[in-house]
Order: C-alpha cells, then sequence, then structure tokens
C-alpha cells in the first residue's frame, strides 16, 4: 500500500498493519492491568492498619535523616560542644554563634582564600536567681535580632539531642519557647500592626499563666502522694521579644514596652531577652536586680555620628545600655534618603534633644526626692548586691566547668579572694549607714 502527500511517501503492507495493531492491544492491556494494580495498592493502604504503618514508617525515615545530617553537620563543622541540660542549670553560653550564619561563614571560608567572612561569637548568662531579663540596644543593623534568634536556635538543637556552636553550652531543661518578632500586620485577621504586637504578647502571657497553673497544680499532686519530686515541673521557659511598641505613638509604645518587661522580670522560671531601641527601659536595670542592659558595640569612625559610614558594626554583646546617637539617620543615608530630608531630620533632632535637656533640668529644680549624696549611696548598695550575686553565678559555672585540678585550685582562690572584697564592702557599707541613715 502507497500512500503519496505533499511532501511525503508512506509505505505499508498488511503485516505492519497487524504488527501495529498488537503494539495498541498489549498497550491497551498493560495500561488496564497497571490501573487495576494500582487500585489494589490504594485499597490495601487506606486500611488503617497500613495507614499506620506506613506514617511510622515516614517518622523513622524522618529521624533517620535529621539524626544522619547531626552526625555529618557536626563532623564538617569546627567548635561544637555537647550542652549541658538540666532542671538547676542556668542558661550560659560562651562563644556562641547563630547557627546557620556560622554554617555560611564556614561555606564561604572554603571556597575564599583571602579574607573569610566571620561569625563573631558572643557569651550569654541568664538564670533564675539572677539576671531573668537581659535588655538588648543597639544600632540599626547592629545584629540584636541575630543575636536572640541564634539563641533560641541554640535552645532547640540541644534540646532534640544535638551538639551546638559554642565553647561551652549549659541550658535549663525548658518547657517552652515563646517569640514575638516581627512587624508585620494581619489584613486577613483584620489586625494592624500594633495589634498584632499585643494579640501575640497577650497569647506568651495567657501560655505563662497556663504553664504556672500546671506546675501549681503538679506540685499539689505530688504533696498528696508525699513525694517532693513526683510531678512538680521545675523546668524554665525562655520569652523572646524582638521591637515590641514601634507601631504606636512613642510615649504609649515605652510604656508598654516598659510594662512587659517589668511584668517578665518579676516572673520566676521565665528568662527573657528583650530587644529595643527605647532607651527609657534601661531605668528597669535600676529597679530590679532580675534585670540586666546589654547593647550591641558599634564602633564609630567619625566625629559627626550622623554621617553615613562613620559605624563600624562588631556585633559584639557589651555590657551597658547604648550610647551611639544618631543611628537611625545614618541608616536612613544609606538607603538612599535625599541630603535635604537628612539635614533636616538632623535639625529636628537637635531641636527636641534641646527641649528635653531643658525639661530634665527643670524637673530636677522641681524635684523633692533624695539629694545626690544619697543616690551615690544608692547606687553604691545596688553595685554591691549586683556584684553578690554575679560571685554566686561564677560558683555555679565553676561547678559546671571541666577543668583540672591546678586551674580549679586557681579559680577558686580568686573566686574567694573576690568573695572577701565584696562582703567587706558591703560590711563597711553597712557599718556607714548605720551612723548616718539615709531615707
Amino acid at each position: 500500500q502507497i500512500v503519496y502527500s505533499n511532501s511525503s511517501v508512506l509505505l505499508n503492507t498488511q503485516e505492519l498493519v497487524m504488527l501495529n495493531a498488537r503494539i495498541d492491544n498489549s498497550m491497551s492491556e498493560i495500561l488496564h492491568l497497571s490501573r487495576l494494580q494500582l487500585e489494589q495498592t490504594l485499597n490495601n493502604l487506606s486500611e488503617p492498619k497500613s495507614i499506620l504503618a506506613l506514617h511510622r514508617m515516614c517518622d523513622a525515615i524522618g529521624l533517620l535523616d535529621c539524626v544522619l545530617m547531626f552526625v555529618t553537620h557536626i563532623t564538617l563543622s569546627e567548635n561544637y560542644v555537647r550542652p549541658l541540660v538540666s532542671t538547676d542549670h542556668p542558661l550560659a553560653l560562651k562563644a556562641a554563634r547563630h547557627v546557620l550564619l556560622d554554617a555560611r561563614c564556614g561555606l564561604q571560608m572554603s571556597n575564599l582564600s583571602h579574607q573569610p567572612p566571620r561569625c563573631v561569637p558572643n557569651d550569654v548568662y541568664l538564670s533564675d536567681s539572677g539576671t531573668r531579663l537581659a535588655l538588648i540596644s543597639g544600632s540599626n543593623r547592629a545584629g540584636k535580632t541575630t543575636l536572640i534568634k541564634g539563641i533560641a536556635q541554640i535552645c532547640v538543637l540541644a534540646h532534640i539531642g544535638c551538639f551546638v556552636p559554642a565553647e561551652f553550652a549549659s541550658l535549663p531543661l525548658l518547657r517552652a519557647i515563646c517569640v514575638r518578632s516581627g512587624t508585620e500586620d494581619a489584613l486577613e485577621q483584620n489586625q494592624s500592626s500594633f495589634s498584632r504586637e499585643a494579640s501575640e504578647m497577650a497569647n506568651i502571657f495567657f501560655k505563662l499563666s497556663d504553664l504556672e497553673r500546671i506546675e501549681s497544680q503538679s506540685s499539689r499532686d505530688s504533696r498528696l502522694c508525699r513525694s517532693p519530686d513526683a510531678g512538680v515541673d521545675t523546668r524554665t521557659t525562655l520569652v523572646i521579644v524582638d521591637e515590641l511598641g514601634r507601631s504606636t505613638s512613642y510615649s504609649e509604645g515605652v510604656a508598654f514596652a516598659m510594662s512587659v518587661a517589668e511584668a517578665l522580670c518579676k516572673r520566676p522560671g521565665v528568662l527573657s531577652m528583650f530587644t529595643t531601641h527605647f532607651a527609657e527601659l534601661n531605668v528597669l536595670e535600676s529597679v530590679h536586680y532580675s534585670v540586666s542592659s546589654f547593647h550591641m558595640k558599634t564602633a564609630l569612625m567619625d566625629s559627626n555620628p550622623s554621617v553615613s559610614g562613620s559605624r563600624q558594626f562588631t556585633y559584639l554583646l557589651t555590657r551597658g545600655s547604648c550610647r551611639d546617637p544618631g543611628y537611625g539617620i545614618a541608616t536612613a543615608e544609606l538607603c538612599g534618603f535625599p541630603e535635604s530630608v537628612l539635614t533636616t531630620a538632623r535639625e529636628v533632632r537637635e531641636r527636641f534633644s534641646d527641649l528635653r535637656q531643658d525639661q530634665e533640668a527643670k524637673s530636677q529644680l522641681r524635684a523633692n526626692g533624695h539629694t545626690q549624696s544619697e543616690k551615690d549611696e544608692f547606687e553604691k548598695w545596688v553595685s554591691l548586691f549586683r556584684r553578690l550575686h554575679n560571685h554566686i553565678h561564677s560558683i555555679r559555672l565553676l561547678r559546671l566547668s571541666n577543668l583540672d585540678t591546678d586551674s580549679m585550685r586557681t579559680r577558686v582562690h580568686r573566686l574567694q579572694a573576690n568573695v572577701l572584697r565584696s562582703l567587706s564592702a558591703a560590711q563597711e557599707f553597712i557599718s556607714n549607714l548605720h551612723k548616718a541613715p539615709f531615707s
């Protein structure tokens, strides 16, 4: 059989036609049998026993993959340690690093031969008997959010059985990690940015109250069972708060953030890390011994801190509040703002600063509070109290360390001398109080 077309000629025979028909029939039969087999397999898998076995197999494969990645990542990474986790341990991290940032820097370091990037480590210490709340301030892009998220990731890794990126890690047994971060609104829930912040913080407080209720119930049940340890939940809760109160007016934002920070520091069994740009929150350190102020250190390279490029970020967590003015305008300049707008912003900031200083001077003249000498005595007392608490924390950390005998003896002698010096200063201060008491 010959068939002519426009640009081709088709040649065919009866035998080829029959073979083609057999191939089509075979393909139809294969599809039919495959469909029947697939339906039978799906019917078998739809049984409860088969679904349960399939879920168990998926869980086993996922767990095996997770453990294998732990081993692979730790083998290829450096300076990972096994964390110490217990109900009475503080949150003590030495040279802690952000997990993802450390992995990225390690990957870039293997690909670069000159000036490789490095992940800056930081030391963190929180304890239920000492600093419960760490107030962290600093300029924009200084690394505040990266730091607190890295601490939360280290806690998660430690609780799932993985080594952590640090030189030393001691963590309490956590019952929950509560995080409030971001400034996005929620259109589907008809929530503005501040409404979402308030809603998230309300949920955190509700969760803390619920955990306290469960712990109280467990304590009562243990007393009924005449067992002091049975059923008692002595675990700790970690709360991460990133930039609270930015989406409302300045005065209300400061008030809201200060009230939240004060409520968190008063809760036993709750360790908190609170980042903020509100300098007014640093007053909590002088009121509550469980609050400590920190900032992300920034080196000023120019006499005018508002000039773009005048800062060098060190990404180091440093004790004390932030003393770096004008970082907001400098960040805006890096984003490409017109110079006329930036100049106006600097002038307005200077006027507000002068007005605030005048108001503070007038309030000092009208104040009928303590004299300067009384305030100095009170600050000295607070300083002595903090030094004694720091000695207690040092003793607890020394008990958890793995030092040899000689190093341990040297540290103990040095700590003993510091404790005796602090006790002597406290005794002298108390004797002076009896001679000349202040209200």
